[in-house]
């Protein structure tokens, strides 16, 4: 016989809708299967270009970052990024270019419009 205790905490358990431990361990595995994937090539690229610029090697960050660009062009952080690597080799014209279109791909982010200021 079950007390009162036992009883409310599985229709607690119910009504919270609690997975069940089969359930767990089948989401447990499909997060385990995420996180061993191949990582995504371009998070690899833009990684490595962040890590160029903070080396000041610009030209691999520049190389890097047209890369990514070149498969997705909305990537705002991308341009973003570029919009750097033109403003600290002195290509403002470029720098501007870049920033605009970092805020066209994603409007509202501070940083490129506070850059085209």
């Amino acid at each position: 016989m079950r007390t009162f205790w036992q009883c409310s905490a599985m229709a607690l358990i119910l009504a919270l809708g609690m997975p069940s431990a089969a359930q767990a361990q089948t989401a447990q595995g499909k997060a385990t299967k995420k996180r061993t994937s191949a990582p995504n090539p371009n998070a690899v690229a833009m990684q490595e270009a962040e890590q160029a610029m903070e080396a000041r090697d610009f030209a691999t960050a520049e190389s890097k970052l047209k890369s990514v660009l070149a498969e997705h062009p909305e990537n705002y952080r991308a341009w973003f990024d570029l919009g750097y690597v033109y403003h600290s080799t002195d290509r403002t014209p470029l720098a501007i270019d870049a920033y605009r279109k970092s805020v066209k791909a994603q409007p509202g982010v501070l940083e490129p419009t506070l850059n085209l200021g």
